[in-house]
């Protein structure tokens, strides 16, 4: 029986409107506060080897701590990250006419190319996207063949994103079990949601060099909806993350991949975990990329922490809902000049 996505959830509801890279060039926003220049601090983003013995500890204290972290020796080898690093460079070199072919404009049509794909929060962010649904239905092929791709560039292609898919969702499951023992829980307490079904995308984003940086952002400042997001950097740096009201870049590694707690698992946790508010700097000069592997449960999955993680420490935060109550949260939120963040809906 094929399950319905978080993304269809949203193309019912009608909420999604594409634009295209013209659109966008010629509305850019520039009445936006000027962006602050990048903080020089002293704060280092954990990271976390994954053959540690105490990989457990560590991951349910950045997750506590920070709600984000870098992961190595993660399980991905190094010619599948680089791999992707090339084809996603090279579909977004390609003629905009071309990448257009896979535009999503329609509300119907949530996967593909678009300008400012990730518009949840961000209408005019300077950006590009290409998102490919990977469960519960794995549809990269039929996506990046209505960019034109065909023969070995379609296969090396197709080939490289479905690897990554493949070993991220295992990653993502296994994180949960990892930050399970490290409160001191079971650990398929969350994973066995994910046994029959999940919903996750793979996003290629793309940032091309902005003339007036100072005017907009490559993604405004948001917190992500989901479970986990992993994500892949290239050379150039962009992310940054809120830490104690102080923006930290997240300086990129060739190998390590950076890993952040979503809303849902906030609340699943009963706050044990965190989900952060971040976002990605543009340049002047050069382009940067990254892609990002989101991973979340079944629309219908019910968000309610376990037993073990309620006390009179931790009392109840949130009321329990299911996860599409918190896709459609999300969506009413977007577009206010300052992030809300959808869990407030759901505060006992």
């Amino acid at each position: 029986m094929t399950t319905p996505s978080a993304a269809s959830i949203i193309q019912n509801s009608g909420l999604l409107r594409s634009h295209t890279l013209a659109d966008y060039v010629n509305n850019i926003s520039h009445d936006q506060p000027n962006i602050s220049a990048p903080t020089t601090t002293t704060w280092e983003l954990p990271l976390i080897d994954l053959h540690s013995p105490l990989a457990h500890k560590s991951l349910a204290a950045a997750c506590r701590d920070w709600g984000f972290f870098q992961l190595q020796n993660h399980g991905l080898p190094r010619q599948v990250l680089d791999g992707l690093r090339t084809h996603a460079h090279s579909l977004f070199e390609l003629p905009l006419a071309q990448k257009e072919k896979a535009a999503c404009c329609e509300a119907t049509n949530f996967y593909g190319y678009g300008v400012v794909k990730a518009r949840t929060y961000f209408p005019n962010a300077w950006m590009e996207a290409f998102d490919m649904e990977w469960t519960p239905d794995r549809r990269v092929r039929q996506h990046v063949e209505r960019i034109g791709l065909r023969g070995d560039d379609l296969k090396n292609f197709c080939g490289v994103v479905e690897d990554y898919a493949t070993g991220t969702e295992k990653l993502a499951v296994q994180l949960t079990e990892l930050v399970a023992e490290g409160l001191g829980i079971k650990s398929t307490t969350f994973s066995q949601y994910f046994e029959e079904s999940s919903t996750s995308t793979v996003r290629m984003n793309y940032y091309p060099p902005c003339p007036q940086p100072s005017k907009t952002l490559g993604v405004l400042p948001h917190s992500d909806f989901n479970i986990f997001t992993i994500l892949l950097q290239d050379t150039v740096p962009g992310l940054q993350i809120l830490k104690d009201n102080e923006w930290i870049t997240v300086q990129p590694s060739q190998d390590a991949l950076v890993v952040n707690v979503g809303d849902a698992f906030q609340a699943w946790s009963n706050t044990r975990v965190k989900s952060v508010v971040h976002r990605a700097l543009v340049n002047p000069n050069v382009p940067r990329l990254s892609v990002v592997y989101f991973f979340g449960p079944h629309p219908e999955t019910l968000i309610v922490p376990p037993p073990e993680l309620v006390d009179s420490e931790y009392p109840m935060k949130y009321r329990s809902f299911v996860y599409r109550e918190m896709v459609e949260q999300v969506f009413k939120v977007k577009g206010k000049p300052i992030f809300e963040s959808p869990l407030q809906s759901f505060l006992l």
